[in-house]
């Protein structure tokens, strides 16, 4: 007969905390979860009513059946080795004479069966000097020299084995990364002296020859496929003929090898041959299994803007060519249709902006390479080119019909590792825009206005399209209507790049007008200079908390206010589901600025795709998982594991609003871009998935600088793909 267990205690734990003995036991406790509770008080009560059917009461008790898994139960094997577990913790921790037993009682008040664990812990013992490490008599004096700084435990310390494993673990790393390619190291050996209660910990290396590097080999597995170029892949390794044997350059050059995106896989070993006992040189052979590099696909994408955080959904067609010359470029035809902004497109109940583009791009990950040095070690910078030729035509908000022509050239930069900021981006932009429709939608809204003043506001609302119009009907032809650089800075450390617990991301960009080609014909209309960045950090609160910041920031500079304008997807926006969202997406501005004017669709497009010169954005967000609600069943908590809710504050607003006449513009003193910043919160559902949360925020208003709303006046709905930030 198995008894119930239905209550675990620890007595006499100094050290370690009850839910950290908890987590190392194999043995649980019942814990009934409220449906259970539920289901159970109406089988008792059911049982007690004559007047129920007695197939009501049946059913009853077979629903019971689901919630059998929650009742636990002693079992005396189990907990015997739970003993033995808690017994070799303690040692493992110093306490190498810690005594654990248990005892099983059964209570007679109704609090049930107790397994009690009785711990006696005793002295721990602390280290009576650092480690001895044996064996590295033939160490160089570099290596010596690194190797010193990597003793970290000293005398009097605790004695922890994993403290211990982790300084022979870093250690034999050194090792592996300066030549010794055959090091090994024993189990060490831990001396007890019970009169001091002090423990001698003693290691013994086997470092074997200091291996360099030979001849490097390559064997491909082509199944047919073109040859990749050997210097090609030698540009990709980091490993040398010459050079000293390290591990972390060999598994580097795999992963290099492997992101070209040509090989299914890749493997680095030493050439089999005979060696002599004193020949320190091993020759590499690098073998490389071909994918196929001439294939097509269609589907559906999805994207998401790395800034603006916008989430765009489409379905593309694309023929390609992975090693179009030998040296890893890739060529590629394509045609898609994309729906922008999806989350704006569901948050407001609108058609989305559609855009069909067609093009060609090319791409080759290497293009130049440049040595760098840090902490006497070499390190390359990597520099890549991608560029495409695309024609693209674009639905904006059910209104303007516009044609693009762009060629953007970009040098993605892969700087040395070991830096936070490890991604670097230049880009040149050229793009020729034209609304195809302006001039018909320009005379049917003149034509409806009323007044004076509608007419203005009319012209306001049309300003970006009316400064393309003009520019491109100037009497001297223009090529491109934007010709523009911007140059981007990327640190990332977070432990997940769609749902983050703990790290860091950093991003600093500049863009506006291109300084060395912004003459005659390829001048653009487009003057302008912007500068943002934004940072974002996380903290593991707990297992199943997260705490997140956001601070964002980005001002613009106009070069000629009357003439230039600045590109629809280069202003700025606020509110929404990646703003502050008590606030439509993109609603959100200082702004005094009003007007009457009666054309919906006019107006809609002015609040929706004219933007702003200035943005201040921020958010603070505590992020809960569901899974660890106490009452859970075990049958129901797997439906919880990919739950998640969130609190949240957001503050932010723009500033500068390109709408806005010469004359009646907003003024901005310094001190509102602190006091006119609009303060939302809320709370959200979330359901992770492998891209990212899907999310549904509930966000209502604490501080409204325009004051039209009142604080908690009222709710907004705001559905997210991916969380805020």
């Amino acid at each position: 007969m198995a008894y119930e267990v239905n209550e675990i205690a620890f007595e006499g734990n100094v050290y370690f905390n009850y839910n950290e003995l908890l987590n190392y036991i194999t043995s649980r406790q019942t814990n009934i979860s409220i449906p259970n509770k539920i289901l159970s008080t109406y089988h008792k009560e059911s049982r007690k009513n004559k007047h129920i059917p007695q197939i009501i009461v049946e059913q009853l008790y077979n629903s019971l059946a689901q919630f059998n898994d929650e009742y636990k139960y002693f079992y005396k094997d189990i907990v015997e080795e739970d003993a033995k577990v808690l017994t070799e913790l303690y040692n493992r921790n110093g306490f190498h004479y810690a005594k654990i037993t248990y005892s099983f009682k059964e209570q007679n008040n109704n609090q049930g069966n107790i397994l009690t664990f009785h711990i006696r812990e005793n002295s721990q013992y602390m280290l009576s000097n650092s480690i001895n490490y044996k064996g590295l008599d033939s160490l160089d004096a570099d290596i010596r020299k690194r190797f010193d700084t990597l003793v970290k435990i000293k005398a009097n310390d605790p004695f922890n084995e994993e403290s211990i494993e982790n300084e022979i673990v870093a250690v034999q790393n050194l090792f592996l990364r300066s030549g010794y390619m055959h090091s090994k190291w024993d189990v060490p050996s831990v001396i007890y002296d019970t009169t001091n209660k002090t423990d001698s910990v003693v290691v013994y290396f086997n470092l074997g020859n200091r291996i360099k590097i030979g001849k490097i080999i390559f064997i491909d597995s082509t199944y047919n496929q073109q040859v990749v170029a050997n210097s090609t892949k030698r540009k990709f390794i980091r490993i040398n003929e010459g050079e000293y044997y390290n591990k972390n350059r060999v598994e580097r050059s795999i992963d290099n090898l492997l992101r070209m995106g040509l090989f299914e896989s890749v493997i680095i070993d030493t050439l089999e041959r005979e060696y002599d006992d004193g020949d320190f040189v091993r020759d590499f052979v690098i073998k490389s299994k071909y994918r196929n590099f001439r294939d097509w696909s269609a589907g559906i994408f999805t994207n998401r803007t790395v800034l603006d955080k916008f989430y765009n959904l489409g379905v593309e067609g694309e023929i390609f060519h992975r090693n179009m010359f030998g040296s890893a470029q890739a060529v590629k035809l394509y045609s898609k249709i994309t729906l922008k902004d999806l989350e704006h497109t569901i948050s407001q109940l609108i058609i989305p902006d559609i855009e069909f583009a067609i093009g060609f791009s090319y791409s080759q990950p290497l293009l130049w390479q440049i040595e760098a040095s840090k902490d006497n070690t070499r390190e390359n910078i990597r520099v890549g080119l991608y560029s495409s030729l695309e024609y693209s035509r674009e639905l904006l908000n059910g209104l303007f019909d516009i044609s693009k022509i762009s060629f953007p050239l970009s040098f993605p930069t892969r700087l040395p590792r070991g830096r936070y900021f490890a991604n670097m981006n230049a880009e040149l932009l050229f793009a020729r825009e034209v609304p195809v429709n302006y001039a018909a939608i320009k005379d049917n809204a003149l034509n409806n206005a009323n007044t004076h003043q509608d007419t203005n506001n009319i012209m306001a609302s049309l300003v970006l399209y009316d400064k393309i119009d003009k520019y491109l009907n100037q009497p001297q032809f223009h090529i491109f209507t934007s010709n523009l650089f911007s140059i981007s800075l990327t640190g990332d450390s977070r432990d997940n790049m769609f749902s983050p617990t703990t790290g860091k991301m950093t991003n600093i960009s500049v863009d506006g007008l291109n300084p060395l080609l912004s003459w005659g014909i390829f001048a653009g209309g487009a003057k302008y200079i912007r500068i943002q960045a934004m940072h974002t950090h996380f903290w593991k609160i707990s297992n199943s908390s997260v705490l997140g910041i956001k601070a964002k920031a980005g001002h613009t500079i106009v070069f000629d206010e009357e003439a230039s304008f600045v590109p629809q997807e280069r202003q700025f926006f606020a509110g929404g589901a990646n703003s502050v969202r008590a606030w439509k997406a993109r609603e959100l501005r200082y702004s005094t600025y009003s007007e009457n004017l009666q054309q919906g669709n006019i107006t809609d497009f002015a609040k929706n795709y004219i933007g702003s010169k200035t943005l201040i954005d921020g958010s603070i967000e505590l992020r809960k998982k569901l899974n660890d609600i106490s009452g859970l069943s075990e049958n129901i908590a797997f439906l919880f594991d990919n739950l998640g809710m969130a609190l949240f504050i957001d503050f932010g607003n723009t500033f500068g609003w390109f709408r806005e006449e010469e004359g009646v513009k907003t003024k901005v003193h310094p001190t509102d871009y602190i006091k006119k910043l609009a303060v939302g919160t809320g709370i959200g559902l979330r359901y992770e998935t492998p891209i990212g949360a899907i999310r549904f925020d509930f966000a209502t208003p604490i501080y409204d600088p325009m004051h039209k709303r009142s604080a908690f006046g009222d709710l907004v709905l705001v559905f997210g793909i991916g969380h805020a930030f």
